[in-house]
Order: structure tokens, then C-alpha cells, then sequence
């Protein structure tokens, strides 16, 4: 059934808050609209709608939401923010995975904890200069995503503490009170408590602005995401931003950062244990971001990811730019290649040595003593200043052609100076003289060294791997040092993904002791013995799912991979929806069969404790299996084929 005259929803309002504006210019009882919205027992509060396409499809046509369970998630849900920082793969396994209503727990799927999902779950938060000026423009007050996160608790646009929803209200658990709109509820007196106390502390309150902001301008973002993971990102501009150690992230001074840019005192209050901010020896920023969290295997803390790119990122005050994976630092360029050093002295102009070589006829030794300089700092300058100076004929007969030729290709090439010199038996000055000949040859030369030494320390490591092809990442750092740092801070992606997976072992050295193929057998038979004890029971069947017989054997809450051969089972017993209905429908007739009278659809559905929407679907089975059984169908019954 679709609803005519359902609200539109405004840009970032919540779910729920539509939900109650419907409910409030609705006439009629309350369960009856939310029983057609499929959201008579789901809880306003929740991060999304266990049955969402149902939802989807009771919207009238021509409504955003009709048929677009994806624009309800993408635009007034949290589920943008809480995957922002996750794989591109993952997000769009999540995403698809809600949308299609097989995750019973989107919470777990967002990586969210049990007490953070609970804390998020409670009451909604809004802001009272918001609702005023909703109210006066819309005619109605809207709950925005924006302010519903646990960490946030100030308006970004007000700079306002947020109010929580009446504590009187909140106290009521039945679900028709939980549907209200932002800042209205039916108490004389409604009690809204702050979701922040302003103190004297501006650290304090810079940083509470600050994520406010940053969530803001996350959820305002409708671009795309880039393809490459924000995680990766993030970990590349820690390492970039002098975070780097030679094993990933410098933990300890991550913390320590992290610590000063906040304080104490903030991330008490957002939830940061005492362990997170303690810098001797945590782990956390490196678990936080890595491989597995890259990879896709994990979600990342939306809200620790969020305080470490604020290391790294200038927006304390709250910019009006979003964190994209955009904002990147541009690539490392290794030292000594990358801009000039700064002279210690002040450099000729432009006009003065231009004047000079006019009045020497192009004569770089003459234009020196005219303007009184050597002539080596006269050729610094000129190439500092990207200016040319053509081979006289005099020099190009002195070197010869050929010889020039083969400098100039060298350069390009990437051959170190010195040993073209070497090589080639010319001097540093004659070189310097080529390349003042052409401008471009300086840059050539760095760009060329900067890929040889790429190639070369690329080829060390693969060379290595090739030799050793059980060494571990350990023993690449320390058989190729030099390779490793080179690669760690100017090639990471290179060398993170042409490195061997890390070799975790125990805390204690020993392996394991259980012998898990022998426990896995085990649970086969276990689960084989359950499925057979379900089939020959006498009593009424229950559904055969993997859930029930893992749980019943005890292996639901071990790992999945130590344990291929019990799950496999599982799944092969595992019962359809349409298996097991005929099941219980069978075996309901032969318990009615003693009963020596017509079967009739009252009667049947006591036995077999199904609703006749089950059994009607199911009328021509029904019938086939009588006939079997020697039963006969009431006439007036409806499940009778003469009826």
C-alpha cells in the first residue's frame, strides 16, 4: 500500500524526523501508519530501518524515496559518515548488504561498538536556533544527521550546544512516543539537558567546533569517492607529514601528537581510553590503519580517523572544505633533486646579465669581468634563472660535436655527473657549459636520477624476494636498508604491495596446540547427529538454519577459517524457508490425521502453528498430501480446490 501525500524529506534531515512530521498531520492512529511504513516495531532511533525496501515501496510515485532505498541511506542517514574512511570495495558491500536487508546488525557491519551504537541510539540531539529558524521558514522543525553523532555535540553553524530530546519522554518505552519531531514533545514543562557545557578552555572548544565542522562537510560532500581507499590516504599523509618509521607509522609519536593537538581533556570526554592516550608504546594508530582496514576486511573508528587527519590536515578553526581524499601532499621528491638550495648570497639579476653578454658578444668569461664575478657563479646564476646561453663556435670546435652529443644524451639518461666526467674525459665546466645550451637538460637530469634510483632500489628488493623467497619483511629491511628507506619514504605504494604478507607469531613463541582439523571433524559428526535428532523428533519441527546448528554445537563463536569443514556442513543441512514450511506442514497433517475429521483451516493452523497466509500459499501441497494421507478438506474451508 503506498501513501498518498507522504512529506519530502529536507537535505540532511533524519529518517525519523520525517517519519514524525508524516505521523503529526495524519490523522488516525499512530500503529496504523507506521504498520503500513513496515515501522510498527522498529525503534525511531536505529541507523537504519531493518526493512527498508518495504519502506521504500509504500511511498506514493513521483516521491525521491519511492523505489530508492539508496537515496533514504545515502541522504538522511549516518552510514556516509561512519564509511568514509573505509575501502571503496567494503562501503559498497555494506551499502549493498542494507540495501538489500540481509544485515540483521548494521551497527557491527559500521564497526561500531556495542556502547557507541547504544549511545547513538538513545535520543535524538538538535539545535534550538535550528529548529527556530525551520519553523519559521518551513513551518516545521527538522532533526538533522548532522547534530545525531555521539561526538558531536555543538552546531556547526550556530556554534551552539546541542539539546538532547526530553528526558520526560525519553523515559516512556513504547515505540509510538519515540516518533518526534526536533524539539517537540507533549510535556508542560519538557526537560531538554545540553549535550555539551561550555568552560573556559579554548582548545576544548575549538575542538568540539572542530568535528562538528569536519562532520558538516562530510556528509554536505556529494562527490563520488576516490577509488583508492581514504584509509591508504590517510596512512600516506601521516607517513609524509613525518609520522613515518621504517616498520609503517611511528606510533608513539602519533600519540604524542595527538595528545597536544587535543588535549586530555577533549578526548576524555569523546571516549578516548586511557590507553589510547598514553604514547608508550600503543599500538592503536597502526592497527587503526592498517593493511586490513586498507584492504577492505575492516572498518576504521570514524572518529579516531577523523582526529588523526587532523594532524596532518590545517583546518583546525573549521574549514568550509571538506576532507577529501583529494587534499593529499603531493609525492615526495628525494632530497638533493628537488628545488635548489638557497644561496647564501644575493643573486645577479636578470637585466644585469643580460646587459653583460650583449656588450661581450655572447662570451661568458668576458660578461664575468665585466660585471665582476667569477665565471662559475655567473653560469649558477644564469641556470638558477632558467636563462640560455648558446655554444659559442669556438667552444662547440674545442669539445666536438660528437662529444656533446653524447653528454647531452647521458644527462637524459640520468648518469651521474661525475662519472660523465669520468667516463667521457670532460671537464665539470664544459658540462655546465652544455647544459647552459639547453635549460631543459637540468631538469631531464633530475627526473632521470629519480627513476634510475626508483629502478634500482625496485630492483634490489624484487631481487632479493627472488633469492630469498621465504624472507619476511624483517629481513628485506635489513639485507636491503638502504632500498627499503628509499622506497618507504619516496615509492610506499610500490613497496607495500610487492612486500610478503607480515608474519604475526605468538606472544609466547610456542604454536598452537589444538589440533583443528581434528576439531573440525568433530563438529561435522556433531552437526550431522543435530540434523538427524531434528528430523526424527516427534514433536513439532523447528527450522534447520547455520546459525542453530553452529550454536548448537558449540562452534558459532569460533573463526571461520579454522573451521571450513563444519561451517560447509552447516550450510549444506542448512533448511529454505520453502523446505521447511512443507516440512511443518507435513508433519502437521500427520498429527491431524488421528484426528478422524475434515481438515479445516482453523484447526490445521492451531496444529501446525503457522497463519493462513502460510497455508493458503501452500493449498495445492496441502491438498496432494490429504489425498495421500487418506484426509479429506472441509467444502467451506478455503484451503478446499472445490471451493
Amino acid at each position: 500500500m503506498r501513501l498518498p501525500g507522504f512529506p519530502v524529506a529536507e537535505p540532511g534531515e533524519t529518517i525519523a524526523s520525517v517519519i514524525a512530521r508524516h505521523l503529526e498531520r495524519t490523522a488516525g492512529p499512530r500503529s496504523r501508519s507506521l504498520d503500513i511504513l513496515c515501522l510498527k516495531k522498529a525503534a525511531a532511533h536505529s541507523i537504519v530501518p531493518l526493512r527498508l525496501a518495504e519502506l521504500a515501496d509504500s511511498m506514493p510515485h513521483g516521491h525521491p524515496w519511492a523505489a530508492n532505498p539508496r537515496e533514504i541511506v545515502a541522504g538522511h542517514t549516518l552510514l556516509p559518515l561512519y564509511l568514509h574512511f573505509a575501502n571503496s570495495m567494503r562501503r559498497e558491500r555494506i551499502f549493498a548488504s542494507i540495501l538489500s536487508g540481509s544485515s540483521n546488525n548494521p551497527a557491527a557491519s559500521l564497526g561500531l561498538t556495542i556502547a557507541a551504537n547504544r549511545n547513538l541510539t538513545m535520543r535524538h540531539k538538535f539545535c534550538a536556533e535550528c529548529v527556530a529558524n525551520d519553523i519559521k521558514t518551513h513551518g516545521f522543525s527538522i532533526a538533522y544527521r548532522e547534530h545525531q553523532p555521539a561526538f558531536v555535540r555543538v552546531c556547526a553553524v550556530h556554534l551552539t550546544p546541542l539539546l538532547f530530546d526530553c528526558d520526560r519522554c525519553a523515559a516512556s518505552r513504547k515505540a509510538l512516543s519515540m516518533w518526534r519531531m526536533a524539539g517537540r514533545c507533549h510535556c508542560k514543562d519538557p526537560q531538554n539537558q545540553p549535550a555539551h557545557i561550555q568552560r573556559d578552555d579554548p582548545a576544548r572548544e575549538a575542538g568540539f567546533i572542530w568535528l562538528a565542522k569536519q562532520v558538516r562537510n562530510l556528509l554536505s560532500d556529494k562527490s563520488s569517492h576516490h577509488k583508492e581507499s581514504p584509509a591508504k590516504w590517510l596512512r600516506g599523509a601521516l607517513i609524509a607529514g613525518g609520522y613515518g618509521a621504517r616498520s609503517g607509522l611511528n606510533s608513539d609519536a602519533i600519540v604524542s601528537a595527538f595528545v597536544t593537538r587535543y588535549g586530555s581533556q577533549l578526548l576524555q570526554e569523546l571516549g578516548v581510553s586511557e590507553s589510547a592516550r598514553s604514547s608508550s608504546g600503543s599500538r592503536w594508530p597502526s592497527r587503526l590503519l592498517s593493511s586490513t582496514v586498507i584492504a577492505g576486511d575492516r572498518t576504521p573508528d570514524v572518529l579516531l580517523s577523523l582526529l588523526l587527519t587532523g594532524l596532518i590536515s590545517d583546518e583546525t578553526h573549521g574549514s568550509a572544505e571538506p576532507l577529501s581524499v583529494a587534499k593529499g601532499n603531493a609525492a615526495k621528491v628525494p632530497a638533493g633533486y628537488s628545488t635548489p638550495k638557497e644561496l647564501q648570497r644575493e643573486m645577479l639579476s636578470k637585466e644585469a646579465i643580460e646587459l653583460a653578454l650583449k656588450a661581450s658578444d655572447g662570451r661568458i668569461s668576458k660578461a664575468a669581468a665585466l660585471i665582476k664575478v667569477s665565471p662559475s657563479r655567473l653560469a649558477v646564476d644564469m641556470q638558477r634563472q632558467n636563462m640560455r646561453l648558446p655554444l659559442s663556435t669556438t667552444t662547440v670546435k674545442r669539445i666536438g660535436i660528437g662529444l656533446i652529443g653524447a653528454v647531452r644524451t647521458a644527462l637524459r639518461n640520468g648518469t651521474p655527473k661525475i662519472k660523465i666526467q669520468q667516463s667521457l674525459k670532460i671537464s665539470e665546466w664544459s658540462v655546465q657549459l652544455i647544459e647552459l645550451d639547453c635549460p631543459t637538460l637540468r631538469d631531464e637530469h633530475r627526473e632521470s636520477t629519480i627513476k634510475r634510483q626508483r629502478e634500482e632500489h625496485r630492483r634490489a628488493v624484487l631481487q632479493h624476494r627472488k633469492i630469498h623467497p621465504s624472507a619476511g619483511r624483517f629481513e628485506i629491511m635489513t639485507d636491503c636498508s638502504a632500498a627499503f628507506d628509499w622506497l618507504r619514504s619516496f615509492d610506499a605504494e610500490w613497496l607495500d604491495a610487492n612486500l610478503p604478507n607480515p608474519k604475526y607469531a605468538g606472544s609466547n613463541g610456542h604454536k598452537p596446540r589444538k589440533d583443528w582439523p581434528q576439531i573440525d571433524q568433530a563438529f561435522v559428526n556433531a552437526i550431522q547427529a543435530a540434523v538427524r535428532n531434528e528430523l526424527e523428533k516427534d514433536g513439532r519441527p523447528a527450522r534447520i538454519t547455520t546459525s542453530r546448528l553452529l550454536r548448537e554445537v558449540g562452534a558459532l563463536q569460533k573463526q571461520a577459517a579454522l573451521l571450513p569443514l563444519a561451517h560447509a556442513e552447516a550450510k549444506r543441512h542448512a533448511e529454505s524457508e520453502d523446505a521447511y514450511l512443507r516440512r511443518r506442514i507435513k508433519w502437521a497433517l500427520c498429527a491431524y490425521s488421528s484426528r478422524q475429521t475434515p481438515i479445516s483451516m482453523n484447526q490445521l493452523r492451531r496444529v501446525a502453528a503457522l497463519r493462513p497466509q502460510h497455508l493458503l500459499r501452500y493449498q495445492e501441497y496441502i491438498a496432494e498430501l490429504a489425498g495421500e494421507l487418506g484426509l479429506s478438506i472441509d467444502g467451506r474451508c478455503a484451503l478446499s480446490p472445490h471451493r
